[in-house]
């Protein structure tokens, strides 16, 4: 097992807070650390972990809590789905996602189905930060969904408990019966060991008087004073709760009480009606500590309340009988169960109906004015159906038919829309009863309980599940969702035709970064409504992230319909956005894919169009195109560049570990200038760069004067590739800085073993191309000076080449760094001049020694041009060069050489120096060493 830590510059804005902890399961090595290269080069900030083995995973999964887990599918003794298990066994509910360097369809089913979250094939790792990042937002933002529900959920339970005993209370008058359901409710309610009433009896004893039917030692605790309640009385006699689980500071008979019935943690609640104390119901667990939640409390002082307007009834109740006369006892015994049912209704938070036999209201709760702005008077005599939706009725008529025929028995709630005064709906929960044959009643109960504000919340919980928070679209999984469908109806209609557009803005970044994410954000929203705008019914617009969307046309004739869609898009983008009175212009680069036979997966459909965008954005952006399987294998093909590049550079650093640890052990080595320093003996199993040399001769006295050096890349398989192919990648990918270090460093040790070998040899040149992103890199001159001492090079033997567009990036700062370099003696030499800006004002303002030719005006000196057309003669322009670097005290070298005649032309033209085939090829190391020993070229021969 092994762990790294990575932190690096800002880029993905979800991950670029806190650290992640990753947990890679991975048997190579080298594949774990891609994984980790994608998500450094990304600029994520993380940890990770490294497991080889079930045992491994099993193992960092107890002892270690991780954010997201990233696993091969194929491992030995073991595969991804047994790690998925894995991880599902240690409860860490995290992203899980899939890193393979092949996954057939019915694996991928077969992972998806499972609950893996994503998967990322080897041979694309570059998405792997994105991936990621998509799956801790959605993590995320499931954990907030859940939480959600879980709150509606619980109020509903909450809402249900009370219900129950708030109907148990309106339909009995038994104290008893209400007292017990109550406490068995409160018990499975809140998984408590046991439950209990206490009420305050005539010579104000407090006394256990109900117990959960279902707790232990029932029997034994029924009328047991309850001491608490003397102890806390004045906490309690203020409505205030008491949670107690030290029990040390009570008195030593409370202590022993608790003690043998095994209370770990109690919670007392008053009883409370109008000040007076009536009792407590008091909680007990006892099979651990408890921390009562909140809510929990809240529910359970409800609960108090209707259970101490219950008590305080059943006093009423009982004072009143003891009061009357013998004659009278029956009367005012009905008369209180009207009042206490009365008093109940009139207190009761739900709206309490009473209807006639024919459906009429008869009596209306109070609370109808706070919920509905009815008054209760306005409802008496109109029939029930009359507030309705009407596409309810029908329900609501079923349920008052099934009250009648059972008298006595609460229907099944039933809901319903019910027309507030506003003019809104309202969603209310009922329960009917068929009391019409209680001479009490005489009606038909419906207890209303109001769930609008639940409805909601579950409709925007739904809506939120589907829909992008920021523009409103639908979000990934909704377009998923359609996609799969598009998907299943292209197999039941052959002919059936859809496309997915995958649309990128260009240059968000610079909104964001010069207007503000504010900005940012309100410019997302402006082009999500002109991208509805563009679309007919029936099609989908989703955005999956930061400045990305997707267009899914179903049921189209042609692609031509897709690309007269994205021509539509870029038409309407043209118009500027004016934002906070700023003006902001905006294009879109469009990758489009169309359904075939050979596509049957959104994903693969989804990708093949990001990868037919990132072919607009190469190609000038502000465009769209088509996706053609070549995208595919091009895409491939950089990644496979990018991954040898990077196998390459760690070869670089192996080889500088092995020499420097050789060098702190044979220090002596360091002193023997004359030594022949050779790269250490690591088998070519991986790529390699290697260095070629080309010389540069003086066309007046034919010697060698210099090499300039040229990369190769060495592969195990496809042997030596050129730089045309892979210096593109590495500078698009910023690789470009570490290889050209080694080379500089590498050129410029070869060099000055070249001189200590060749003593009595003219003092020889290297010659050193710097890329733009080397050239702007802050620390470039103290890695040149760094090489330079490493090295013991004189800095006049060393030529740095750059090309016009570098000193036209920024021509005030590459001014004072080019001072800076000749002032170490550095020469600085124009490559490739002719082909770039080549404006002659700006090269007498930068202190540069060398003009290079380019090859393409060399290789056609000699050949007839029409004039008359309007072509050129290149020998014209090659003497103007000439000319024009004599003149500004500047020497020239003619690059691409190779055959005597153009020799002869450029040393006509006072041409200082050449290269080319003419003289020799890039040659290894060895091969230019024996150049080197010729006191004289004898070129003239070759022509």
């Amino acid at each position: 097992m092994f762990q790294q830590s990575y932190t690096q510059p800002q880029q993905l804005k979800q991950l670029q807070h806190s650290p992640l902890h990753l947990l890679i399961v991975e048997d190579v090595v080298e594949d774990a650390e891609l994984m980790a290269i994608a998500l450094e080069s990304a600029g994520v900030n993380f940890t990770w972990n490294r497991a080889q083995t079930a045992r491994d995973c099993e193992d960092l999964l107890t002892n270690t809590t991780y954010d997201a887990v990233l696993s091969d599918y194929r491992l030995p003794g073991f595969n991804g789905l047994e790690v998925f298990k894995l991880v599902q066994q240690s409860g860490q509910e995290i992203p899980f996602i899939l890193v393979t360097g092949s996954l057939g369809e019915e694996a991928a089913v077969e992972c998806i189905k499972a609950g893996m979250t994503d998967y990322v094939l080897k041979d694309r790792l570059f998405r792997l930060p994105t991936v990621l990042e998509r799956a801790l937002g959605e993590f995320k933002l499931r954990r907030q969904q859940e939480q959600a529900i879980a709150l509606v959920q619980r109020q509903a339970k909450r809402e249900a408990i009370i219900n129950k005993i708030v109907q148990a209370m309106r339909s009995t008058l038994a104290l008893d019966e209400v007292m017990q359901i109550t406490v068995d409710q409160l018990q499975t309610a809140l998984q408590t060991t046991r439950c209990l009433i206490c009420q305050v009896e005539i010579n104000n004893q407090t006394r256990a008087c109900y117990v959960s039917l279902t707790a232990t030692n029932r029997e034994n605790i029924i009328g047991v004073q309850c001491g608490f309640s003397r102890v806390h009385y004045q906490t309690l006699s203020q409505g205030e709760t008491v949670i107690v689980s030290d029990f040390s500071n009570l008195p030593p008979q409370i202590q022993e009480l608790l003690r043998i019935f095994e209370v770990r943690s109690l919670a007392i609640i008053p009883l409370l009606y109008r000040d007076s104390f009536l009792g407590v119901i008091s909680l007990h667990q006892c099979d651990r500590p408890r921390e009562w939640s909140p809510e929990e409390l809240s529910l359970v002082n409800v609960i108090a309340d209707q259970c101490a307007i219950a008590i305080h009834q059943a006093e009423l109740y009982q004072k009143a009988q003891t009061e009357l006369t013998e004659r009278k006892r029956a009367e005012e015994a009905l008369r209180q169960r009207e009042q206490r049912f009365r008093s109940l209704i009139e207190n009761a938070t739900d709206i309490t109906v009473i209807l006639n036999a024919s459906g009429k209201y008869d009596y209306i709760s109070p609370s109808v004015k706070r919920i509905l702005g009815y008054s209760p008077e306005i409802a008496i005599g109109r029939n029930a159906l009359s507030l309705a939706h009407p596409d309810d009725t029908a329900a609501i008529a079923q349920t008052l038919s099934k009250a009648i025929q059972n008298p006595g028995i609460s229907q099944s709630p039933i809901e319903y829309r019910v027309r507030h005064r506003t003019g809104s709906w309202c969603v209310l929960e009922a329960v009917a009863t068929n009391l019409l044959h209680d001479p009490t009643v005489n009606g038909i109960v419906v207890n209303c309980h109001d769930i609008t504000a639940r409805k909601l919340a579950e409709q925007q919980l739904l809506h939120d599940a589907f829909h992008d928070g920021l523009t409103g679209l639908a979000n990934r999984a909704l377009f998923s969702e359609r996609l799969d469908h598009a998907f299943t109806v292209a197999k039941r209609r052959k002919e059936y035709l859809f496309a997915v557009l995958f649309l990128d803005l260009d240059r968000f970044k610079v909104v964001n970064d010069s207007l503000g994410h504010a900005i940012g954000d309100r410019l997302l929203i402006a082009i999500a409504r002109r991208l509805e705008k563009s679309l007919h019914p029936g099609d989908t617009v989703a955005r999956l992230g930061g400045d990305e969307f997707v267009i899914l046309l179903e049921d189209i004739d042609s692609l031509s319909s897709a690309t007269n869609l994205a021509n539509l898009l870029h038409q309407e983008l043209t118009s500027p956005f004016t934002l906070d009175e700023h003006e902001v212009f905006i294009t879109l680069s469009i990758g489009i894919a169309l359904s075939s036979l050979d596509c049957e997966d959104a994903a693969n459909l989804l990708r093949d169009a990001d990868t037919a965008m990132y072919r607009a954005k190469e190609r000038g952006r502000a465009r769209h195109e088509v996706f053609n399987t070549s995208m595919h294998a091009q895409a491939l093909r950089l990644l496979q560049i990018e991954n040898d590049l990077r196998k390459a550079i760690e070869t670089i650093k192996k080889e500088q570990q092995i020499n420097t640890t050789t060098q702190l052990q044979n220090p002596a080595a360091n002193n023997n200038k004359n030594q022949n320093i050779t790269h250490s003996q690591i088998p070519i199993t991986n790529p390699q760069f290697l260095i070629h040399y080309q010389p540069i001769v003086s066309l007046s006295t034919g010697k060698i004067t210099g090499f300039e050096a040229l990369i190769r890349l060495q592969h195990p398989e496809r042997g030596l590739i050129s730089p045309a192919e892979f210096i593109p990648v590495a500078e698009e990918t910023g690789l470009i800085i570490p290889i050209g270090q080694w080379v500089l460093r590498e050129s410029c040790r070869q060099i000055r073993q070249w001189q200590h070998q060749f003593p009595h040899h003219q003092p020889l040149t290297i010659s050193v191309n710097l890329s733009v992103k080397q050239f702007s890199q802050p620390n470039l001159i103290a890695q040149i000076d760094q090489i330079l001492r490493e090295t013991d090079l004189d800095g006049r033997d060393l030529k740095l080449e750059i090309t016009e567009s570098v000193l036209m990036e920024n021509s005030k700062s590459v001014t004072a760094l080019l001072r800076e370099l000749r002032a170490r003696n550095i020469h600085l030499c124009i490559d490739d001049f002719g082909t770039g800006y080549s404006s002659l004002s700006y090269l007498h303002r930068f202190p540069t020694n060398t003009l290079k030719i380019d090859r393409s005006f060399v290789s056609r000196m000699g050949i007839e041009s029409n004039i008359s057309k309007g072509n050129i003669d290149p020998t014209e322009i090659v003497r103007s060069i000439v000319t024009l670097a004599h003149n500004l005290g500047m020497d020239v070298v003619a690059e691409g050489v190779e055959k005597a005649s153009q020799l002869a032309l450029l040393r006509a033209l006072k041409c200082d120096y050449g290269q080319g085939y003419f003289f020799s090829r890039p040659v290894d190391g060895s091969a230019a060493a024996a150049l080197i020993t010729k006191d004289e070229w004898g070129f003239e021969r070759r022509g």
